[in-house]
């Protein structure tokens, strides 16, 4: 059954930071939802990554992979103008979403050496604390929570 609400046992459970129980223990509503709302609006880089790592342990296995795919097809555009001759990222995507389509033994090892090859990217182009990072956190939640609502 999908979890709707958090509590502070599962958050240990799952060991989330301090940081996040003490947030969540503040919040009047521990509603999933109601609080991806709230990070939203409230457009913190630190409080929406703990979104984001939040809704990772909510996804189920295939939706977890479709998140990683979604993260780092939001790098390739910056990935491949920095390195132009390296397909290891757009690679990694592909073979991992075959995964989700045919999960066989061959597509796993063929995902985990393109992920294991890909590995830096999103660090390669990510530029901390900018306006751009903010909207692109916020548009990876709002797409995990999508996932998460069809589980």
């Amino acid at each position: 059954m999908k979890r709707k609400n958090l509590s502070i046992k599962y958050l240990n459970s799952i060991g989330a930071c301090s940081e996040v129980v003490n947030w969540v223990k503040d919040q009047k509503d521990k509603n999933i939802e109601a609080l991806a709302v709230y990070l939203f609006k409230e457009k913190d880089t630190e409080k929406l990554e703990w979104g984001n790592w939040l809704i990772c342990r909510l996804l189920n296995k295939e939706n977890k992979i479709r998140y990683a795919c979604y993260v780092a097809k939001q790098c390739l555009k910056n990935y491949e103008k920095r390195y132009p001759n390296n397909r290891n990222l757009r690679n990694a995507v592909i073979a991992a979403l075959n995964v989700v389509k045919n999960n066989t033994e061959k597509n796993r090892k063929v995902a985990w050496s393109a992920q294991s090859a890909a590995c830096s990217a999103e660090s390669a182009v990510w530029s901390p604390e900018s306006a751009a990072q903010i909207q692109m956190q916020i548009k990876i939640l709002r797409y995990s929570l999508k996932l998460w609502r069809k589980q």
